[in-house]
């Protein structure tokens, strides 16, 4: 890693420069707000998380808990968007574990589509949720969308 500091005689002209370590990472979105994304066949989408929380689920889980995301995905390309949440979202607990979407059934909010997955046409959007089987001490601090190779979208929660 390259650090770059300005030499003290230019901290009146560059103020605000201080130093630093190469690009800074994109900021996280809060709950409620929107990221534009693409998909990896390309397609662009909308994405909203709306809210978040523990859910019950049909089964009963020793020693986890059913952490669900409420979310909105908007159609802005100018194709049909076949779209599986289940396979592109994630959540982060406090320490850095990462987890993916389960595919069990969820009580009191749908999946995206009924099934997890759903067909938006050009400029509709659908909403639903997202199921994530987490420790029951375990503490989300992020949501994040995206695949391998891709710039994800990314929510503090």
């Amino acid at each position: 890693m390259v650090r770059r500091c300005w030499p003290l005689a230019l901290i009146p002209v560059l103020l605000l420069a201080g130093c630093s370590s190469g690009p800074r990472p994109p900021s996280l979105a809060r709950v409620g707000q929107t990221i534009p994304f693409t998909n990896t066949k390309g397609q662009s989408m909308n994405l909203t998380v709306l809210g978040s929380g523990t859910a019950t689920t049909l089964v009963p889980l020793g020693g986890e808990r059913l952490y669900v995301i409420r979310l909105r995905i908007a159609n802005t390309s100018g194709a049909e968007l076949v779209t599986d949440p289940l396979l592109y979202f994630s959540v982060e607990v406090g320490g850095g574990t990462s987890y993916t979407a389960t595919f069990d059934p969820l009580n009191g909010c749908a999946l995206i589509g009924g099934s997890g997955s759903a067909n938006i046409p050009p400029g509709a959007s659908a909403g639903g949720c997202v199921g994530f089987v987490i420790p029951s001490g375990a503490t989300v601090t992020r949501v994040v969308a995206g695949s391998a190779g891709q710039t994800p979208g990314e929510w503090r929660i």
